[in-house]
Parts: C-alpha cells; structure tokens; sequence
C-alpha cells in the first residue's frame, strides 16, 4: 500500500499504529511511505515487529538513525528496501542487513554518510542482486572492491558517485553477472 494516499492526514506514528492494528497486518507484504514525514525508529521498529511478511518496504528520507535497521530482522521475507536519503543512519547501519536473508534490492541513495567499510558489510546479504547508491558522495575511489564478494551483484547505479575514478569504474567488469 501507498500509505500516503490512504492515509492523507495523518501523521507517521498515527499511520503505523492503524496498520498494525488492522486484523490484516500480519498478511502486510508490500509498504510504501513516501512522502510520509517523522517516520522514526519507532515506527520501524512498530511495523517490523507486527508485519512479519513484509517483502518490499520504502522508506525514503525516513528520520531513522543509528541502529535502527537491526530491527528488520523480524521480517525475514524482506526482499526489497528503499532507505534512500535516511542520512541519520550511522556509517555501519547496513551491517544489520545480514539477519535480512531474502534481501535482493536495496536502494542507499543519497546515503552520504555510508563510505566504503558500508559496502563490505553487503557480502553477507546471500541474495542481493541489485544495489543504488546513486549520489553517495563520500564512496571513494576503491569502494567498489568490496562489491566483489556480493556473488549475485546483477545491477548497480553509481550515478552522482563523484568521488569514484574511472579506473573504479572499469573493475566493473570484473563482477561476472553485473549487467547493469
């Protein structure tokens, strides 16, 4: 569901306590809070914990921050997950992705506090084929090494990375089933 459609006026706490309240939410798989301001910890950790089934979560521009992603791992069907522009995170908040097993896309998106250390704790997500880190401004020049270990890596948008060289760029095609 897009949340903000549905729910027009209410606030993001307000949101979350109506859908984990509905008779239905543990049958939630899709969940889309854009546009949806002061979605925090809280609220992660309210919809983690009481929509079990959830399989593609967005939360861009989220107000989550420090450890707050630890909370996903009570929704082990999580495929897919937007946290594009959250930039309270801290630089190691993905290192709690891995109690997250069926994650195959993940968007990082103007996360411009996740620097290279960030992109290594992605090889221990089994099943992650497809990665934005489209403005990640702090990736420097040799943050794209730690992607080798990330086996099923298929598509990665590098768009707006300024601070990665060309010669970064060209170890691309060292990733075997990199297609994009």
């Amino acid at each position: 569901i897009a949340v903000r459609e549905i729910f027009p006026d209410k606030t993001a706490s307000e949101i979350i306590d109506q859908i984990v309240n509905h008779p239905s939410a543990k049958l939630l798989e899709y969940a889309d809070f854009s546009l949806v301001a002061n979605f925090d910890n809280a609220c992660l950790e309210k919809l983690s914990r009481n929509c079990p089934n959830l399989k593609h979560l967005l939360i861009p521009r989220a107000k989550i921050s420090g450890d707050a992603l630890k909370s996903l791992k009570e929704t082990p069907l999580l495929r897919s997950l937007d946290i594009s522009s959250c930039r309270l995170l801290e630089k190691d908040a993905l290192k709690h992705l891995n109690k997250v097993p069926q994650l195959q896309s993940l968007c990082i998106a103007g996360c411009g506090q996740f620097e290279k250390e960030a992109l290594g704790h992605l090889k221990e997500i089994p099943r992650l084929q497809n990665l934005n880190v489209a403005g990640c401004r702090q990736l420097e020049k040799d943050a794209l090494k730690n992607l080798r270990e990330v086996p099923l890596l298929q598509s990665l948008n590098v768009s707006f990375c300024r601070q990665l060289e060309m010669s970064a760029l060209e170890r691309l095609q060292e990733f075997p089933l990199l297609r994009s």
